[in-house]
């Protein structure tokens, strides 16, 4: 079973290689997007057809290209009397509050008008709103090189939208999911994305985000360095923008500065100058965001180095450091240590440049960024190479093609031609530039049989760790066979269940929000030593069995530990009054047990409401819940607390 298993994987894994290389080479727009029957409407059409909904679709499109004026004509509306908007009204009256206060980077206003969104969302049933907060979410934790969370939330809004056939949100969807999958090099997985994205978009005649998704198809060609077709797809991207007839200056601004990086690399210095000078036209400084503001000082600090330029490049790679809210963006803020250590090298700094390297690789290290860590790797190499430490320069090559192969079936170009080529002749070249003729060629021959064991003992690894991951995961697999998620004592599920269902299982609905209860039996060590535990434990069975019966199939209860139950209670109009009826059941009727009938009661702390996906990545609701289960138990015991608005 186990060798068949590992012939499948290798199998799989070498038409995976082949895949990839047909498939981005020849480019095959093809995907496995399913067809979308019966879309629904856009949000738009409903608020179309009344006059508040008009003035308020016209102030959000302008809030994306003139947030001064479209706060002017926000005010002048005087909605005083929300109640008698629309759902759909209220969501886009929200939006646009939500839009200006992210440009005033009033981030706790946002954070707050955000929950009344979701809220909203969640009340009225807005599926179209609830994936789009997904994907706003999504967008964040990618930007933050939160990269898992990303994933979770973008497969939750794509599933969501395609399920509602919410068709006119799959292009952004799309696009976020392949911009995550570039960042985790599943480049194969990435182009796909985009590619479905593309081809939904153009259905959609949404010019706007085909040119985001051509414009992000061109950077997952530029990571693996097919500078022309990288190319091709920045001049289609900014051909679709400029027949939109959207204004947007962030956009076309990034579009510039990735093409003035694509003509960089290949050598073309005036139309990289020319495409950087573009750029400037579109960048409003005081408007941009911190994370464009960092991509302005990177393309910045790359035109001053390619005009050799390197002290003001020095300078604009150490802004960009520096610069208020930089180390919130990760992947942005260790290429900036990169560019510092390019300028620092030029320099002749070199131990600085070396530290500078090393901070990057640690920030790459820290965000799981493969290809950013390899191409650290590659500069120090160049720095030892400076500094004449030709044996140093070449061990950070072997790194450098060590960690290459680790991503052999993410790469969609001939390694063999294209990455091993070029660097058996830098390592030859690094060995002794100045050698005749013959010995250059001994010494080549002797780097080939070398890098030839060192592909031979990374396949010899891959192999080792493919085996052992497999027993590995056949051994834990077993495990999580045996173990439980019942409490053997009162027949509750225990937290091991508590954690699988916020994370992943089917009891909780992924579009209510819940509130955290923790319950705790008052005074119950009291009851154990004057009764015995045998008594406590009555009691405890007792508790759950009254508990259980006023709790929905779509909630949870669960042992926590000890006398402490938690309760995962959905955050409805009735919430207080149930857990009031909970109390109640405590107080109402004594416990029957062999040493008489016993008054129990039982103090209750609960918790903010969340989704399932914000209990699990976020334990600030428990410890809220924590909280107040202390303040109930310290203020007298059999009440429930909860939290301050």
């Amino acid at each position: 079973m186990r060798k068949s298993s590992l012939l499948s994987f290798l199998v799989i894994g070498l038409c995976i290689w082949a895949v990839v290389t047909v498939d981005i080479l020849v480019f095959q727009t093809e995907t496995d997007t399913v067809d979308h029957p019966a879309a629904s409407s856009h949000p738009e059409i409903e608020l179309s057809q009344s006059d508040i909904g008009q003035q308020l679709i016209s102030i959000f499109d302008q809030t994306k290209v003139d947030p001064q004026t479209s706060s002017s004509r926000f005010l002048a509306l005087e909605l005083t009397n929300l109640s008698k908007l629309t759902p759909t009204e209220k969501a886009y009256w929200l939006k646009i509050q939500i839009k200006l206060a992210k440009n005033m980077k009033d981030s706790r206003t946002v954070d707050e008008l955000t929950l009344q969104l979701k809220k909203l969302a969640d009340n009225e049933k807005l599926t179209w709103l609830t994936v789009s907060l997904l994907i706003d979410e999504a967008v964040n934790h990618a930007r933050h090189s939160r990269i898992p969370q990303a994933e979770t939330l973008i497969k939750q809004a794509i599933m969501i939208a395609r399920e509602h056939h919410i068709i006119y949100q799959l292009p952004r969807a799309y696009n976020v999911a392949g911009f995550i999958s570039n960042s985790s090099n599943e480049l194969l997985k990435s182009q796909r994305f985009f590619s479905a994205g593309i081809k939904v978009a153009t259905e959609l005649g949404d010019s706007l985000y085909n040119s985001t998704i051509h414009n992000n198809l061109g950077l997952l060609y530029l990571h693996i360095e097919r500078w022309h077709k990288a190319l091709e797809y920045m001049q289609k991207a900014r051909k679709l923008l400029n027949e939109s007839g959207v204004i947007n200056n962030p956009l076309m601004h990034t579009i510039y500065l990735n093409e003035a990086f694509i003509y960089n690399r290949l050598g073309d210095v005036e139309n990289s100058i020319a495409a950087y000078s573009e750029a400037q036209l579109y960048f409003e400084e005081e408007k941009a965001s911190v994370r464009d503001n960092l991509i302005q000082l990177k393309g910045k600090a790359e035109v001053l180095l390619l005009l050799k330029e390197y002290e003001e490049a020095r300078k604009t790679a150490t802004h960009c450091l520096n610069f208020p809210g930089s180390k919130e963006y990760p992947l942005e803020f260790g290429q900036c240590y990169l560019l510092l250590a390019k300028s620092l090298n030029q320099l002749k700094e070199y131990q600085l440049a070396l530290n500078m390297v090393d901070e990057a690789i640690e920030i790459f290290t820290d965000i799981d960024h493969e290809r950013w860590v390899i191409r650290s790797y590659n500069q120090k190499a160049e720095v030892y190479s400076s500094l004449g430490d030709f044996e140093s320069a070449l061990d950070m090559y072997r790194i450098f093609y060590q960690q290459d192969k680790q991503q052999l079936l993410g790469k969609v170009y001939n390694l063999e031609n294209a990455f091993a080529t070029r660097r058996i002749e830098q390592e030859r070249d690094l060995l002794d530039v100045e050698k005749k003729l013959t010995e250059a060629k001994l010494a080549k021959e002797r780097l080939r049989f070398q890098i030839a064991c060192i592909w031979g003992i990374i396949a010899i690894v891959i192999i080792t760790l493919t085996i052992q991951k497999s027993v590995l995961m056949h051994r834990k697999n077993k495990e999580l066979e045996n173990l439980s998620f019942i409490d053997p004592l009162t027949g509750l599920n225990n937290r091991r269940y508590y954690n699988y269902q916020v994370k992943s299982g089917k009891i909780l609905s992924k579009t209510l929000f819940y509130r955290i209860a923790l319950l705790d039996l008052d005074y119950f060590k009291q009851v154990n030593d004057q009764y015995g535990h045998d008594i406590g434990d009555v009691v405890l069975k007792e508790s759950a069995k009254r508990v259980s019966k006023l709790l929905a199939d779509n909630e949870l209860f669960i042992r926590w530990g000890g006398e402490e139950f938690l309760m995962v209670l959905i955050d409805d109009k009735s919430v207080e009054q149930r857990i009031q009826l909970i109390l109640e059941t405590f107080n109402k009727t004594k416990f029957e047990t062999s040493a008489g009938n016993l008054d129990i009661t039982t103090s209750i702390g609960v918790s903010h409401p969340a989704l399932p996906t914000e209990l699990h990545y976020n334990d600030e609701y428990f410890r809220k819940a924590d909280q107040n289960l202390y303040e109930a138990k310290r203020s007298g015991r059999n009440q429930a607390v909860y939290p301050d608005s």
